[in-house]
């Protein structure tokens, strides 16, 4: 009996324990007054409510050779001040002593992953910007514009005029 007894207390005592540590963290703290009524003025106490949000910031993705290292810093700064979020590329082969301040190298095979890495921030995006600076469209960014099309995404260009051109003279 001395078993039991001793497995029965060590038992209520396990779940005296249990019973304190569900309490503290069964319930969320409560929310401040001014959070919880910007909460429900915004319609967002719902899932309902969060996903119809009309002040959520559009995500855009930066295309582009990445020759144009000050062009992506530029349009990467225009976008986020007005309010979007900016994917963009993370290395930049063409201006690795400006950026990096030494040379570093990608292999074939990385190139090949970072295109993959870039058409899926292309695929979170809402839409994709295109850094044709003078008008440049290179291989990497055409199948870029190419799989951005193919999946819908509206597709803005920072130069429209010289793309224009070059149709019309391409066509006479």
């Amino acid at each position: 009996m001395g078993c039991d007894d001793n497995s029965g207390e060590s038992l209520r005592k396990h779940r005296k324990l249990q019973i304190k540590t569900d309490e503290r963290t069964a319930a969320p703290p409560p929310a401040n007054d001014e959070l919880r009524g910007r909460l429900e003025a915004g319609g967002m106490r719902t899932v309902e409510g969060w996903l119809n949000r009309q002040d959520v910031p559009k995500i855009i993705c930066l295309c582009g050779s990445t020759r144009f290292y000050q062009h992506f810093l530029e349009a990467n700064y225009q976008e986020t001040m007005k309010g979007n979020i900016v994917l963009s590329v993370g290395f930049y082969p063409h201006a690795q002593n400006e950026i990096h301040h030494e040379e570093k190298g990608c292999t074939p095979e990385q190139k090949i992953k970072l295109d993959e890495l870039h058409k899926e921030k292309i695929r979170l995006a809402d839409e994709v910007f295109v850094l044709n600076v003078g008008g440049y469209i290179g291989s990497s960014t055409r199948s870029e514009i190419e799989y951005a099309e193919s999946i819908g995404r509206p597709i803005r260009y920072l130069e429209r005029g010289a793309e224009l051109q070059k149709a019309v003279a391409g066509g006479e």
